[in-house]
């Protein structure tokens, strides 16, 4: 595989667009702010669809690429996702064409002139105590019993469940700890398990009081 490193500012500026997306991207791993593996995956996913594809239809080259043409393909995705997941698109097409500029290939960076879409508030919805004890009654004695019991009653992510452990429990004390997680994701096109010391936030370390009835079914 070729990198960006071994072309000349002349060669990479007459990349496709979608070309200098996927080749920019393992350079996502060098920054000097480090980024976590879940991260990266996110940024692979979305540079793999929609952005490559899009843009090799259109088979711009990165140095013709304008404002209007990231508008153009914000604009289509809206047709198709949420804000939020073309904020996200936003995020990679912008460091890549922030490190083009600070490289030199190309003059100025089409992305100042776009509008980010904004955030779309997020309103969730909630089971009903019916449905809560229902829920328990038929996920008891399975393997789900456990990870159901901390998610009704503490909502806990699916990725904190996951990754309760017995050290993160004191009995003595009637306590846990949330400060380890495990998700599932996809890197190069295989789906592995991404363990964490701890959770995603400074917010999401806590130490929560253990229910008397679930220490009992622990």
């Amino acid at each position: 595989k070729i990198t960006l490193s071994e072309l000349s500012i002349e060669q990479v500026s007459n990349l496709l667009f979608a070309d200098y997306m996927k080749m920019y991207l393992p350079l996502t791993k060098k920054r000097k702010k480090r980024i976590q593996e879940i991260t990266y995956a996110g940024y692979a996913d979305n540079v793999k669809f929609p952005i490559e594809p899009y843009f090799r239809k259109k088979k711009i080259r990165l140095k013709d690429l304008t404002a209007q043409d990231i508008q153009d393909f914000y604009d289509v995705q809206l047709d198709r996702v949420k804000p939020n997941t073309v904020i996200h698109y936003h995020a990679i097409i912008r460091l890549a064409l922030c490190y083009a500029r600070k490289m030199g290939y190309i003059k100025e960076n089409p992305i100042e002139q776009v509008e980010k879409p904004e955030k779309n508030r997020f309103v969730g919805s909630y089971y009903t105590t019916d449905e809560v004890n229902e829920l328990i009654s038929i996920t008891k004695g399975t393997k789900l019993e456990i990870p159901v019991l901390f998610a009704c009653f503490y909502g806990l992510r699916r990725g904190e469940c996951v990754g309760l452990r017995w050290s993160a429990f004191d009995f003595e004390n009637n306590t846990f700890n949330i400060n380890h997680t495990i998700v599932s994701t996809s890197i190069d096109g295989e789906r592995v398990l991404i363990e964490k010391g701890s959770a995603k936030t400074v917010a999401t370390l806590r130490t929560m009081p253990l229910s008397l009835d679930i220490k009992k079914r622990l």
